[in-house]
């Protein structure tokens, strides 16, 4: 999360002649406050060093995720830049006085925390306090919005310009179904201004590559810092769903369902996951029962049934464009109409022993119902259809949405057939993982037989395996190593000490296998530690992923072949294996080792190296199973440019088990 700070500079005297120092005041109260909760803040003076302070002030009062103005002064420049922050957000603005001023007439309505100009410091518990409450506030604390209640807040998200070049590097990742990649480049995208904006585009993608957890990480990032954020809700809302977790996901609709300025089309939406929600919760509550009678009675009994029918019926009447919603509806709507007719008394016995005839007129307002459906659900689609073909375009949800309106309606297997085999052409894994559960639905209620056996014919040739990221989850005996060491030219590596070490190597990889399988082993290409971890993985029969975070040449030329020509050679034979396998990776093919892409160069205290170790961890955490970061260190802490310490700080805090194997360096090697 970013703050903005907004304050005189310097020295400067009260209207009493009393003498405060307000760049103190920041060092002393602000930034501590900040740091507590882990929120990063700049101030307008840092734009000035900088340059071009018009658009970066505007910027940043624009887009800030929270404003921190000191109005201990009747200064002009800090009214100015509160103003427009007023007039164009509408929440988390905190103000703050020194108890040697006056607060202006104007403003003296408005919420501020005071603090003694003499002792700062002293107040850094209530200003935690207090800009906690601001963030959790759901009320508007600028009074142009409170005076003017019909006025709505702009979208941050049209000041902020994401750079061209993570753009890019992104679509390159998401193209190459790179998942690792992509949580990267959201962890990187954290701390610059645009960094919300950034991390939805990669959580967009990873939804497109169907990366489930990657996507639920990084969207949950996002609602983190802005808990009512619509997508990361909504998004949010459909991966718990997917991943079963009913609970989460009905909370993160709850949170949607409080906005007040959805449009017709945004609540109808989440109206439609909604019922997605309550269809699957209704599915699994009686997918597991043996018995196929029993199964179906549980399943009409349900009330999750009418409850699932009931938000998609009011999903589509909020937007009668919305033709999923409408097939959705049909859908459940002829489930119980046949479950009703095929058990009657179990019918019967919804309703109260004096109300049989009720039950009767349930039956045909539903059958009436579902003609009414058809009929409308059809024009949804037709309209939809033009609309593509004048476009010239293909909608893979358009395609598996027409399969499963004529399957519900049309009694010809071949049609049929052919429709869903159209639509499996143009769909990627997971939507036809959901067109193939929703027909094994049907099939196991043995609701419209012939022609969901028609549809499921279609799904022969169909790759349905779950995604490499969802398949390593259903087996925990998956293990993967991750690998990080000192180098031989730095005096960690000698003639006298290799072959001990090697055997630690050894010895603490075959301790693993003891644990279960190893899937891979990842590790830099550096001579000395990642080298030797390489070959003894090829020796036990452990494939393993070579990663190299820059160009061929500059990388050899600074990390191998410093420690001698034996290693460049054993660094080629390795990478001409991995190749053949596609196990070598390259992150960014630039000329020079240490330097970072344009966008990339601002970021505080990140270089090369610490960037290939970051990529190396979120390829293991993208890989999913159980992680082992395997370390050949001397135990020195941190100097904070990516180091093995640094790695192994950053593991730490992902959880994973962390294993040491003690190095030390020779007396008089010792080399930067």
């Amino acid at each position: 999360m970013r703050a903005f700070i907004i304050r005189p500079f310097g020295k400067k005297e009260s209207l009493d002649k009393v003498e405060i120092n307000f760049d103190d005041i920041e060092r002393l109260l602000i930034n501590p406050a900040l740091e507590r909760l882990r929120i990063h803040g700049r101030t307008t003076i840092e734009i000035m060093r900088a340059g071009n302070i018009r658009e970066d002030m505007f910027n940043r009062l624009l887009t800030a995720d929270l404003v921190i103005a000191d109005i201990s002064l009747h200064n002009p420049n800090v009214f100015y830049e509160l103003g427009i922050r007023h007039a164009f957000r509408d929440k988390y603005t905190l103000l703050l006085r020194s108890d040697a001023s006056k607060v202006p007439f104007d403003l003296q309505t408005d919420r501020y925390l005071p603090y003694k100009h003499t002792d700062p410091a002293s107040s850094i518990d209530d200003l935690v306090r207090a800009l906690q409450q601001t963030l959790a506030s759901e009320k508007s604390d600028s009074p142009v919005f409170q005076y003017l209640p019909h006025l709505k807040p702009e979208d941050a998200a049209l000041f902020l310009a994401v750079p061209r070049e993570f753009l890019e590097a992104v679509e390159r990742a998401k193209n190459k179904k790179l998942r690792g990649d992509l949580r990267l480049l959201a962890s990187e995208a954290e701390g610059f201004v645009w960094e919300i904006e950034g991390m939805r585009i990669v959580a967009r993608a990873l939804d497109e590559i169907d990366s489930l957890h990657g996507a639920k990480k990084t969207w949950e990032t996002i609602r983190n810092q802005v808990p009512d954020d619509l997508e990361a809700n909504l998004a949010l809302s459909s991966i718990y769903e997917r991943l079963d977790d009913y609970s989460q996901s009905e909370q993160a609709l709850n949170q949607v369902f409080k906005l007040k300025s959805l449009s017709r089309e945004k609540l109808s939406e989440v109206h439609a996951l909604h019922g997605d929600l309550l269809r699957s919760e209704w599915a699994q509550s009686w997918r597991n029962i043996a018995e196929p009678e029993a199964l179906r009675k549980s399943a009409l009994r349900s009330p999750l049934l009418g409850r699932a029918f009931q938000a998609f019926w009011k999903a589509f009447r909020h937007d009668l464009n919305n033709f999923d919603s409408a097939i959705n509806a049909l859908a459940l709507l002829i489930i119980e109409t046949s479950l009703a007719n095929d058990m009657p008394n179990v019918w019967k016995g919804l309703f109260d022993e004096n109300e049989e005839d009720n039950s009767e007129h349930e039956l045909k307002k539903r059958l009436k119902q579902i003609v009414q459906l058809k009929s409308t659900a059809a024009l949804a689609l037709d309209a939809e259809r033009q609309r593509l073909d004048r476009e010239d375009n293909t909608d893979f949800w358009f395609e598996c949405s027409e399969a499963a309106f004529l399957c519900l309606t049309s009694d010809s297997p071949d049609r049929i057939t052919q429709q869903y085999a159209d639509a499996l052409a143009v769909s990627p894994t997971y939507a036809r993982e959901v067109m193939h559960n929703q027909l094994v639905v049907f099939q196991k209620l043995g609701v419209r037989s012939s022609s969901v056996t028609a549809a499921l014919e279609a799904f022969k040739d169909s790759d349905l395996s779950k995604s490499s990221e969802t398949r390593s989850l259903q087996s925990i005996s998956n293990r993967i190593l991750l690998f990080a060491g000192h180098r031989a030219d730095t005096g960690y590596l000698t003639e006298g000490n290799i072959d001990k070490f090697t055997a630690d190597i050894r010895e603490k990889i075959q301790q693993e296998l003891q644990h279960g399988n190893i899937l891979f082993g990842l590790a830099g290409g550096s001579n000395g530690g990642d080298i030797l971890f390489h070959e003894i993985c090829s020796e036990l029969d452990i494939k393993t992923r070579i990663y190299i975070p820059s160009a061929m040449e500059g990388f050899i030329g600074k990390y191998v072949s410093p420690g001698g020509a034996s290693w460049v050679e054993r660094f080629w034979t390795l990478c001409d294996s991995a190749r053949k396998d596609k196990r070598l990776f390259i992150l960014d093919e630039m000329d020079s080792m240490d330097e970072l892409p344009r966008w990339l160069q601002e970021k505080s205290g990140y270089n090369t190296r610490r960037r290939n170790h970051l990529w190396m961890l979120h390829h293991a955490l993208a890989l999913t199973g159980e992680i082992t970061l395997l370390v050949f260190w001397d135990g020195k802490p941190s100097d904070g440019k990516g180091d093995v310490a640094d790695l192994v700080e950053i593991a730490t805090s992902n959880g994973i088990k962390v294993v040491r194997i003690p190095a030390e360096r020779e007396p008089l090697r010792q080399q930067a």
